[in-house]
Order: structure tokens, then sequence, then C-alpha cells
């Protein structure tokens, strides 16, 4: 008696079936090969992950600043608060100090943001320094509405559009509530910019 595996011919119809053997058409090779690159590319590939969206009160890195006066090792990369989203746009607050200038390098009095020294020195050395070319393309020139506050006896200055810029006062307080325990020096010499 033949075993199951070999069939019920024997091993006469065996052969006979092997030499009638028949190559398959061309065509259904080609699609074989093709049907088997297709999976394996989509097994073999992870599909793209789009970027998370930040939430407001999120901490992210974004570009290096030397923040630990150790210059052997490097620029640390700078974390940011997310403050604000906004039609596909992040507000980020740096997390902290990056560096102390004066309002104005000269001291002079009467100088609003539109002239200051801190602000050129924000949007270009500390900008380029900061951030490689690409995060500077992602960085959103923002219009800064420079009007006055009566509470701090600060009259209306020039509209700016800047890259990085400080806060004002009436940001301050609309971001970081006063019952939170902020005060205006709770945020002072942070920067912020948009992307």
């Amino acid at each position: 008696a033949c075993p199951l595996a070999f069939g019920e011919n024997g091993v006469k119809g065996r052969i006979k079936s092997v030499l009638h053997y028949k190559k398959p058409a061309f065509w259904i090779i080609l699609l074989s090969v093709v049907v088997c690159t297709v999976l394996a590319v989509c097994f073999l590939t992870n599909p793209e992950k789009k970027a998370e969206q930040p939430k407001p009160g999120d901490i992210i890195t974004f570009g290096t600043y030397e923040q630990d006066n150790v210059t052997e090792n490097g620029a640390e990369p700078i974390e940011w608060i997310v403050v604000d989203v906004f039609d596909g746009k992040a507000t980020l607050l740096s997390k902290y100090g990056l560096d102390a200038k004066p309002f104005h390098e000269d001291g002079t009095k009467g100088i609003y943001w539109a002239d200051c020294s801190l602000r050129s020195w924000l949007n270009t050395e500390f900008f380029e320094t900061a951030f490689s070319e690409q995060e500077q393309e992602q960085i959103i020139t923002t219009r800064l509405d420079n009007h006055s506050s009566s509470s701090y006896n600060v009259k209306d200055g020039e509209d700016t559009e800047d890259k990085v810029y400080l806060l004002s006062i009436d940001e301050l307080y609309r971001i970081f509530a006063p019952e939170a325990g902020m005060n205006e020096k709770s945020y002072r010499n942070k920067s912020c910019i948009t992307i």
C-alpha cells in the first residue's frame, strides 16, 4: 500500500505527472513577482507618522543655546513651553531665561521695543546662533501690536514684525493668570517665538 501523502495513483502516475509538467505562462510569473514585491514593500515599511500637534502646556525642544556656561560640551537644546496653538501655529515661550541683556544697551530712557538693542539682538545674533537654517525657516514672523498699557504707564510704541520677541505685559497676564502666583518678573528675560 502506498502512503496517503503520495496520492492514490502510485509511483508510475507521479512520474508521468512530473514529465507532463508545463511551465506557467510568462505573464503569470510576472504578475506573481509584482504582487510579491508590492506586498514586501507594504509589510517592510512603516507608515509615516504625522507629527502630533502640540497643546498649550506641552514642553518641546527647538534650537540650541549655551545655557550651562560650559562651552566644551556644546550648546544645550532649548526647552519651550507651548503657550498657544492657533490655526496650526504654536507660540512658544522659553522655559528658562536663556541670557541676560538690558532692554537698551546705552540705558537711554524712553526707548520703545521697535528701537531697543534687545530686539535687535534677539532677531539677529540670538536667532542666527540658536536656530539652524531649517529651524529658522519654521519660525514665523509675528506682527506685534505695541500699544500703550495704562496699568504700567507705557505709551504707544510702533508696531513691529519679529521672529523672536518678549511677551508684552498684557500677554503675560493673559497667558499666566495673576491668581496663579505669576507676575511680570516671573517671565522676565524669556524669549518667545511662533512656529
